[in-house]
């Protein structure tokens, strides 16, 4: 083979590397594009619900973006962002289930190492879809029957840990809400592990059956095959989104006044056990809202890519023309 063709043959393979990189910084600048949007229509819900200021401060979230990217996966770590911190913002329920991930992440495989003899169960418990008006005190009923089961002798004998989520999904056709609890179960004693569907049958006032609960074990960290049980990573996913933004858009404004209402000063994610004592132990506070302090965390210079380790990072400035980002290389 010559000289010639195989430089020719490097430059083709340069030419490609660098169209692959391309397309993955635009799909991460995409997708602030695309959350920006739906904060846009998330807002017009609130000004509609005559919550103008939240309306307001949503509608500026994310206007101008000072962050680093990745010249090699094209993972944008952001240095200073003004967000609005609202639980219904595209934008930060976004950024704060990328959080959750990797917070919920870190809490699994380090109990793991230190516990390599627990097991660890995934559970889903529900009750029957409720109206949207009657939806805060179905969260009241759903939340009270979760402390009594927790707070059992027997519950914690047999649960050495344990990490809870709310999700919250909306009908169109039936146009009724449907609460939902996600847990995440660590267990060493491996006693009577459907207790907690059992005691939830029992305890719950509200209409559900047994069929409409489930448990899973789950036995491997790595997706392997299909055939597999559930794996931690496809559990962790769960913990990302309380309401996605596709159900709030599809929410008529009485059935958006409604939930937003009833989820008004709810914890919707809360640890116990040596879960609850690890996540202290990482530091790990509040994972229901971005705070100030995430937003100040954020601002702290890399010198690698916090995603792929790389050290080709570039600062990057976004800011919104009204109809999409703009975006330029700063330096």
């Amino acid at each position: 083979m010559s000289n010639n063709i195989i430089i020719a043959n490097a430059g083709a393979v340069v030419n490609v590397i660098n169209n692959e990189n391309a397309l993955i910084k635009q799909k991460s600048r995409d997708k602030w594009q695309e959350k920006k949007i739906h904060a846009f229509i998330v807002a017009e819900k609130l000004m509609s619900a005559k919550k103008f200021k939240r309306a307001d401060r949503m509608r500026m979230c994310g206007q101008y973006i000072v962050a680093q990217e990745c010249q090699i996966c094209g993972h944008i770590h952001i240095k200073a962002a003004k967000l609005c911190r609202d639980r219904l913002c595209p934008i930060c329920t976004w950024r704060l289930s990328m959080r959750r991930f990797a917070s919920m992440y870190t809490i699994v495989e380090g109990l793991r190492w230190a516990y390599p003899e627990s097991s660890w169960y995934f559970c889903t418990l529900t009750c029957q879809n409720c109206r949207p008006q009657d939806l805060k005190q179905t969260l009241d009923e759903m939340l009270r029957a979760w402390n009594g089961i927790t707070s059992t002798k027997k519950f914690k004998a047999i649960y050495d840990g344990w990490a809870r989520s709310l999700e919250i999904t909306y009908n169109k056709e039936t146009k009724t809400v449907h609460p939902h609890f996600h847990v995440l179960l660590m267990s060493t004693a491996h006693g009577e592990l459907d207790y907690i569907v059992k005691r939830w049958m029992k305890t719950c006032e509200i209409h559900t059956s047994w069929k409409a609960q489930d448990i899973k074990q789950i036995k491997s960290l790595e997706n392997t095959s299909p055939d597999d049980e559930m794996p931690v990573e496809a559990i962790l996913e769960t913990y990302k989104y309380s309401i996605k933004s596709s159900d709030i858009e599809d929410m008529p404004l009485s059935v958006f006044k409604a939930t937003d209402e009833a989820i008004q000063g709810r914890r919707l994610v809360a640890f116990g056990g040596k879960i609850k004592d690890y996540a202290r132990l990482c530091e790990i506070k509040q994972l229901d809202e971005a705070t100030a302090e995430d937003e100040a965390e954020a601002e702290a210079q890399i010198k690698k890519c916090t995603h792929c380790g790389s050290k080709a990072v570039a600062e990057i400035v976004g800011e919104w023309s009204g109809s999409g980002y703009i975006w330029r290389s700063e330096g």
